[in-house]
C-alpha cells in the first residue's frame, strides 16, 4: 500500500518525485529509510505494488539511455519483472496480468504505466498506489485555487492527503528532486 506521486516544474526543468514511507505485508507496517523511487541518471520509476517490484526498478533504472522512450523504460521493467517470476504466462505464453503500477520520468514529462502495455502521458503531476485519489484530489483543488502553485507545494500537499486520509498510507512524506543536478 502506498502512494507515488511526481509534478513537474517547468521553471526548474525538473520533476518532483514524493511517496510516503510505509510498507505494509499483511499485518507487518514498516516504515522506509528510502525512496519508493528507483533513480538513475536518465530516468526515474516510482512503483506501487510489492517492494519486490521496487528493488527490480532499482537495477532496471542504472542501465537507461537517455534515448530511451517511456515505452522502452515500461518494457524493460516489465522484463525484468517477468524474469524474476512475478508476471504468470496463460498457455499460449501470453502475459495472464500483473500488478505493476507506477509512474515513469525522464525530469521533463510524466508517464503512468499499469497493467496496461503502454504508459500514458500525464499533464502537471500524477499519482499511482492506493492513495492516488487522495493525492489527486488535493492537487487538483490546489491548482484550483492557485494555478501558479508551485511544484513542490503541490507534492506535498498531495501526498500529505493521501497519509493523512487513506488507511493504507503512512509515514512521512519522503521528496527527492528528478534529475537532482542538471545533466
Amino acid at each position: 500500500m502506498t502512494v507515488i506521486v511526481a509534478v513537474t516544474d517547468p521553471r526548474l526543468g525538473r520533476v518532483f518525485l514524493g511517496s510516503d514511507t510505509l510498507c505494509e505485508s499483511g499485518d507487518t507496517k514498516l516504515h522506509l529509510d528510502r525512496s519508493k523511487w528507483a533513480i538513475g541518471r536518465h530516468w526515474a520509476i516510482g512503483l506501487a505494488g510489492h517492494l519486490r517490484y521496487n528493488l527490480l526498478a532499482d537495477e532496471v533504472v542504472k542501465d537507461l539511455g537517455p534515448e530511451m522512450t517511456a515505452m522502452g523504460v515500461a518494457n524493460r521493467l516489465r522484463d525484468a519483472v517477468r524474469a524474476d517470476g512475478a508476471i504468470q504466462h496463460d498457455d499460449k505464453g501470453q502475459p495472464a496480468g500483473h500488478d505493476l503500477s507506477g509512474l515513469i520520468t525522464d525530469g521533463r514529462a510524466i508517464w503512468n504505466m499499469d497493467c496496461s502495455y503502454a504508459p500514458l502521458p500525464a499533464e502537471r503531476f500524477a499519482a499511482r498506489g492506493i492513495g492516488r485519489e487522495f493525492a489527486t484530489g488535493a492537487m487538483w483543488a490546489a491548482c484550483k485555487d492557485d494555478p501558479e502553485c508551485g511544484a513542490q507545494k503541490l507534492l506535498m500537499l498531495g501526498v500529505g492527503a493521501a497519509i493523512e486520509n487513506c488507511r493504507g498510507c503512512g509515514g512521512q512524506i519522503r521528496l527527492d528532486l528528478f534529475p537532482n543536478s542538471h545533466r
